[in-house]
């Protein structure tokens, strides 16, 4: 009878040396099944800051064009400007240019008259 108790012993040793056994794989299972979401999050996480940088980078990227063609809006507005300015100035100098042949015209023609009177007011040279 011996033999029988410790072949029950064995056995129902064994038995639970198997549950062991089936609970360790539970748990590696558990365990690979968290890893496994975990990584699942990790990378649907990275997608999703992937997609927003991106979005974030699109937008930016239109903000500037936006306002690169703003400033070259107002530059090329700035530019008629002072094209009309200096417009106005070379025909502002133009006509200064053509009252100042008048009046070097009307200068020379005074000095004319004032030499012609002066030559017949001016004693002779012999009295």
């Amino acid at each position: 009878m011996p033999d029988v108790d410790y072949e029950a012993a064995t056995l129902a040793i064994r038995e639970w040396m198997l549950w062991v056994a089936i609970a360790q794989v539970a748990i590696s299972a558990i365990q690979t099944g968290i890893v496994y979401y975990g990584i699942r999050a990790m990378i649907r996480a990275t997608d999703r800051r992937s997609h927003d940088a991106a979005e974030a980078t699109a937008a930016a990227r239109r903000e500037a064009d936006q306002r690169h063609a703003e400033a070259m809006k107002a530059g090329a507005e700035r530019h008629a400007e002072n094209m009309a300015a200096l417009k106005a100035l070379i025909d502002g100098q133009a006509q200064t240019n053509a009252t100042l042949a008048a009046n070097t015209a009307t200068l020379a023609e005074a000095t004319a008259a004032l030499k012609l009177v002066v030559e017949r007011t001016a004693p002779a040279a012999g009295r």
